[in-house]
């Protein structure tokens, strides 16, 4: 899955929500998207492989979350599960 085709469905104000959110997600395209993630936040610092400098370091640095997270999370968001948890985690 290249960046461009991602950037375009994720953010365009024209594609409906439901649409955005649609099908499960599989551990091929999170692999995909973490690795496509990486790559770009490398390109903005100046990294290249040569520097041999560690995935883990490049995120730290950028303070840059998984990008499945932030799915999960918008998710949840738009299902209205996440308001149904904070009652009950409140209740508790």
């Amino acid at each position: 899955m290249k960046w461009e085709l991602a950037f375009s469905v994720l953010c365009d104000k024209n594609v409906q929500s439901n649409i955005k959110n649609c099908g499960p997600v599989k551990k091929s395209h999170i692999q995909e998207m973490k690795i496509v993630k990486i790559k770009m936040l490398k390109w903005m610092r100046g990294h290249i492989r040569k520097n041999k400098i560690r995935n883990e370091a490049t995120r730290d640095k950028m303070r840059a979350t998984f990008v499945v997270d932030k799915m999960r999370e918008t998710s949840l968001r738009w299902s209205g599960e996440e308001k149904m948890h904070t009652l009950l985690s409140e209740k508790e």
